[in-house]
């Protein structure tokens, strides 16, 4: 009955139904990506009048294969052969129930996984068998069900039986099996006598004891791994989330979604996840849980969090994984109805299943709104920005659909750094100290060269822009806080009089209004409730200023400044342009820039590494000061090319980025180094790349990346715009070579502390995100620096 009702559910509600009426909607049912299940193509529902079962609701669990699918129903022609299944690839999580194991480890755990796949079943302790590849392999169709899609979801939702890992005991077990409280399931053993293992392509027909003997091993807590059947339960039984079976497959995306009945802020499920992994794979799992815990009014901050899988901790060539943990919670900012459901019933969103077998329609509808909230939530501002930066075309379709995918989790694992309550306090009052900063700076001519120091790529403006500047001091409204507010209206009224000689003065100006606009966006939430007509004054303010051509001539220096959510507020409300990243070949600039680039960023690139290149062992690993401009010069010298080196910087608002579109013609300056009226507006380098032959001798086909970033302009997505065309520019202009061709990126280790850490972490998330992958190296390479090469295709 258990097994009828969730076929019914979900297999049976997921085919179509030729008496549904026209719903009034403007799609229609087809199979393929609009239909539902994938490539599985049934006919409409023909359902028994009475009790709305119909057979062919349930499929055998070998149709779901991506290739080589039988047939698996005599009324199926036999030509063409069934499509295979294009769809998640389903891993369905059971528990093997060990509750008589004499191994130590099984007298706690008293289970371990096992897995139904559409190939495959087993786990390591009994090996895997394959499903049949043929009727004829199996004698009979009537086999195929003896393991279907609906019997393998009830196995792994069998939540009540008697041998359930650390529930059990002598006394529970025998009363469930006495009460026929048995969820769970005999099946053969993967590698029971009279067949073979996995790998010797010998059938396994899944089948089920044929008589009640093994009722007593059910009664009497027997159940264990060594006879003809073993006994599988919920999944849940040994781990919640599903998540083992994936990171024992070294998958790179994990995302786990937490409904259970724990309401509790320090997820069970989560915790036990992690447990396994790190005892019974050594890999772990860093993830910081703090934004989705609740606050006195049970709200979280946020309903998911990303962490780090850390497969590098047993794999030295391992990528990285993500793991998007989402819990079912509540933040404040659902529909209506969903929110009216929560306060008439405190245990939303965490009811318990095992009493609760029977939702009203109330209960369902608010559980599946509030799981759609949480899915835009998490995935929908991630969308929006692979659209926006959507990946090049690859080779095939698949390798197409595996850049999109880095680039989503990419966007995923930005957007779920939320900040606390504590730490959003703590963000607003910050600016006091850099308000009393920017007043010594201002009010001391001596300090002047300071700002070239920290800003040495701003060009002063004209004295137009100043009066322009000078007309934004009436229109700063008061309701913001006195540190921001005054100090800007101050610094304002300056440039107003004329009594400020700094050339750098209208970069304060601009940074102060900037800090208001950020104060008032956080502290009114402007992201959710700028539509509101409260807010019509402030949204007015901002307009007028975003719209000045001073503020839009800033923008690009500042933007990095401030926080990633108020830029694209910035961006997506008051529609301020995006700025394009352009990479400029070196060999196009004029002479006299090229000095200043050189001179401008290599003693920025200095003071980025200088750890590095004070090292005793520096130039045994090919680490001088000269290190960048050295690489650069040796791209310039690089055969069969057109000098693989770029200098990145910032196009002009609207303006289409990426890489010059004539390299024959000198560019006309594009930095703009001396004003100007009207025209292009001033820009500055903000990085370079460069590629050139790989340092070490015999290392045929082997280039070297160099990627680097100006330190102000990191995390602000510089190198996501334009690393991905770079790269396929590189693979059209490499000279063409017999062997197989790399590209070599490297990051120093640098203090050797956690911080330096996480920055070779993230480093090396960037470049696997761009294909990108670590290889081996001798242990001195690995002791002082990490490396990752891409194949050249």
């Amino acid at each position: 009955m258990y097994a009828n009702r969730l076929i019914r559910c979900y297999l049976g509600a997921s085919r179509h139904n030729h008496r549904w009426a026209n719903r009034g909607a403007t799609w229609g049912w087809a199979d393929g990506p609009t239909g539902a299940p994938t490539g599985v193509p049934p006919p409409p529902r023909s359902a028994n009048e009475f009790t709305d079962f119909d057979a062919r609701d349930d499929l055998p669990l070998v149709r779901l294969r991506l290739k080589n699918v039988p047939r698996v129903d005599e009324r199926e022609p036999e030509e063409p052969r069934p499509r295979g299944y294009y769809g998640p690839y389903p891993l369905i999580n059971t528990t093997l129930n060990l509750v008589a194991g004499a191994a130590l480890a099984e007298q706690d755990r008293k289970g371990e996984s096992f897995v139904l796949t559409p190939d495959y079943c087993g786990t390591p302790r009994t090996g895997f068998a394959r499903l049949p590849e043929s009727e004829k392999s199996v004698g009979n169709m009537t086999e195929w069900e003896n393991l279907t899609l609906g019997r393998a979801v009830a196995i792994s939702g069998a939540a009540i039986d008697p041998n359930m890992k650390f529930y059990q005991s002598a006394p529970l077990t025998a009363l469930l099996t006495l009460l026929n409280l048995r969820l769970g399931w005999w099946i053969e053993n993967p590698r029971s006598p009279g067949h073979k293992r996995a790998d010797d392509n010998n059938p396994w027909g899944a089948t089920n004891p044929k008589n009640g003997a093994l009722l007593w091993n059910e009664l009497s807590g027997q159940t264990e791994a060594g006879g003809p059947y073993i006994h599988l339960s919920d999944g849940g039984h040994f781990e919640n989330t599903g998540a083992y079976e994936l990171i024992r497959r070294r998958c790179r995306f994990v995302v786990v979604v937490d409904a259970a009945e724990d309401a509790l802020d320090a997820s069970e499920n989560l915790a036990n996840l992690i447990r396994l992994v790190r005892t019974d794979f050594g890999i772990r799992i860093e993830i910081d849980t703090t934004p989705i815990r609740k606050n006195k009014d049970k709200l979280s901050n946020a309903h998911a969090v990303a962490g780090v899988i850390r497969y590098d901790d047993v794999d030295d060539r391992g990528v990285n994984g993500t793991l998007v943990f989402i819990r079912s919670s509540l933040t404040g900012d659902e529909p209506a109805d969903v929110k009216n459901y929560a306060a008439n019933n405190p245990q939303f969103p965490h009811h318990p299943t095992l009493p609760d077998q029977f939702f009203d329609e109330d209960q369902f509808e608010s559980y599946r709104a509030l799981g759609f909230h949480i899915g835009l939530d998490v995935f929908a501002q991630a969308a929006a920005e692979v659209r926006r930066f959507r990946p090049s075309r690859g080779a095939s379709d698949v390798e197409y659909n595996r850049r999109v995918n880095r680039r989503l989790f990419a966007e995923v694992r930005r957007n779920s750094v939320q900040a606390t309550p504590e730490q959003f306090e703590n963000y607003i009052s910050a600016p006091a100290t850099w308000s009393s900063w920017v007043d010594v700076i201002r009010s001391d001519q001596r300090l002047a060269p300071l700002n070239r120091e920290f800003y040495p790529e701003i060009v002063p403006f004209a004295a137009t822009d100043r009066l322009e500047l000078a007309g934004l001091l009436a229109t700063i409204p008061d309701d913001i806080s006195s540190y921001t507010r005054d100090g800007a209206r101050i610094t304002l009224a300056r440039v107003a009089a004329g009594a400020d000689g700094d050339a750098f003065v209208e970069l304060r100006v601009m940074s102060q209004l900037v800090g208001v606009m950020e104060a008032a966006w956080m502290r009114l939430n402007l992201s959710v409730t700028f539509p509101g007509p409260l807010q019509r004054g402030w949204m007015n303010c901002f307009r007028r200023w975003t719209a000045t051509r001073v503020f839009q001539r800033y923008w690009p220096v500042l933007r990095p400044e401030y926080s990633a959510g108020f830029a694209r507020f910035c961006e997506r409300v008051l529609n301020m342009p995006l700025v394009p990243v352009r990479a400029v070949r070196w060999s196009r600039l004029p002479e006299h820039v090229q000095t200043q680039v050189r001179t401008e960023l290599n003693r920025e690139f200095f003071g980025d590494w200088a750890s590095v290149f004070t090292r005793p062992d520096a130039l045994d690993h090919d680490w001088s000061e000269n290190y960048l401009w050295t690489v650069v010069e040796d791209s310039l010298k690089l055969k069969g090319s057109s000098h693989l080196t770029w200098v990145l910087t910032y196009g002009q608002p609207g303006e289409r980025g990426g890489l010059g579109l004539n390299d024959q013609e000198p560019e006309k300056d594009p930095f703009m180094w001396e004003e100007t009226s009207g025209g292009r507006a001033p820009s500055f380098p903000i990085g370079v790349a460069a590629v050139r032959r790989w340092i070490r001798p015999n290392q045929v086909g082997e280039y070297e990346l160099l990627f680097w970033i100006r330190p102000g302009y990191r995390t602000s997505e510089v190198g996501q715009q334009i690393l991905p065309l770079l790269l396929k520019q590189i693979d059209a202009e490499l000279p063409p070579g017999e062997v197989e061709r790399f590209l070599i990126t490297r990051f120093p280790k640098l203090s050797g502390t956690p911080a330096d850490s996480l920055q070779r972490a993230l480093w090396a998330i960037f470049f696997n995100d761009n294909d990108f992958f670590r290889y081996a190296c001798d242990s001195e390479v690995a002791e002082n620096e990490v490396r990752l090469r891409r194949r050249v295709t």
